[in-house]
């Protein structure tokens, strides 16, 4: 049976981001699907790296975790690990597609960001710019 968890709606995050509240937004999409975009303020943590990545997250600090949109399992998969391990979390549910067709403001980074996230995740030996490729120094030739 899966957990109840609490939701937040895109009218309430948006007033969170809108008054600079202590929150950690995190997008839980595997890199093939960055493409979609990123909400204002979001962290890449995809879900099947959440268990090794946690640490990144801070325990005392709400965590709302959004997917793709309201038939993607990943936020509501995410929202479950964290609360097991004492977060506050919340899932966004509408994801990225429903924060988009409101209009409401993606990362401006992301568009140039993108070009790199997308190049090193096909490329993973390919010594980028950006430093994006994850490997050691020595390794580089």
């Amino acid at each position: 049976m899966a957990v109840r968890l609490p939701t937040i709606s895109k009218e309430e995050l948006k007033e969170k981001i809108e008054n600079a509240e202590e929150i950690q937004i995190v997008n839980v999409l595997s890199p093939d699907r960055y493409n979609l975009g990123l909400i204002q303020g979001s962290l890449r943590i995809p879900l099947a790296e959440l268990e090794e990545r946690m640490d990144e997250l801070d325990p005392t600090v709400e965590v709302v975790t959004y997917c793709a949109g309201t038939q993607c399992p990943a936020s509501h998969q995410a929202a479950e690990k964290l609360a097991a391990k004492g977060y506050d979390v919340k899932v966004y549910s509408g994801g990225i597609q429903e924060w988009k067709e409101a209009n409401y403001p993606l990362d401006k980074n992301d568009e140039d960001q993108m070009g790199d996230i997308l190049e090193a995740s096909r490329f993973p030996e390919a010594d980028t710019a950006s430093g994006l490729s994850g490997m050691p120094d020595s390794r580089r030739s």
